[in-house]
């Protein structure tokens, strides 16, 4: 894992300045524990920053960059901090001060995101992503929306991809009546059914009566 951002004075390190140092006035207004990341192999630095983003967005926004920077580093821990105050803020502080370019969380999580999303772990998303089902009682607007998520998580963008992999990983009484209503092969009425009215009347794919289908 390379630990180095280029046009950066790797040897320079700001020990003091607003952008390391948190008071505990921050320290006391951190988001629960379990939102962190710690840096290790076994995490997911995507499903990580979406959280991270929903907890802003759900608390306000946190109004300013700074205030955004601060929360940010205080959910980091362990190696990630680490690289996080050694490697990105020095380097976040340099484009400030020489190309008067603020610092951002979106541009700190870039940073993050290009050393914490290698290769092999999107390799270990797309393998996910192929293994994802139905769940019992789980929607297939819920099912979809999971599939979604880790399509994006593993940079899969074709629709035609996520599509097939929504109707194998169907559960089997819904394929068997998709089947039945003859729909399986009629892409645009199934897809576009559960990407919009689920229920419709032009295709009533899903009984209202099934507790799995609703």
């Amino acid at each position: 894992m390379e630990n180095y951002l280029p046009g950066v004075n790797n040897n320079r390190r700001q020990e003091h300045n607003e952008l390391t140092v948190l008071d505990d006035r921050t320290r006391f207004a951190l988001p629960p524990p379990e939102l962190t990341f710690r840096g290790y192999e076994y995490e997911n630095f995507r499903m990580f920053r979406r959280e991270f983003t929903s907890y802003v967005l759900i608390t306000g926004g946190a109004q300013t960059e700074s205030r955004r920077l601060e929360i940010l580093q205080g959910v980091l821990q362990g190696p990630a901090l680490t690289y996080y105050v050694t490697e990105i803020l020095p380097y976040l502080q340099e484009l400030r001060d020489e190309e008067n370019t603020p610092p951002t969380v979106t541009a700190a999580m870039d940073l993050l995101e290009r050393n914490y999303v290698t290769e092999y772990d999107l390799q270990r998303y797309r393998e996910r992503f192929n293994n994802i089902a139905q769940r019992y009682n789980e929607s297939p607007r819920s099912y979809l929306g999971r599939l979604r998520q880790a399509a994006h998580e593993a940079d899969i963008k074709d629709e035609e991809h996520i599509e097939s992999r929504f109707k194998t990983g169907l559960l089997p009484e819904i394929r068997k009546h998709c089947m039945r209503m003859c729909v399986m092969s009629h892409k645009d009425v199934l897809w576009n059914a559960h990407l919009g009215n689920i229920y419709s009347t032009k295709a009533p794919i899903f009984s209202k009566k099934s507790p799995t289908l609703e």
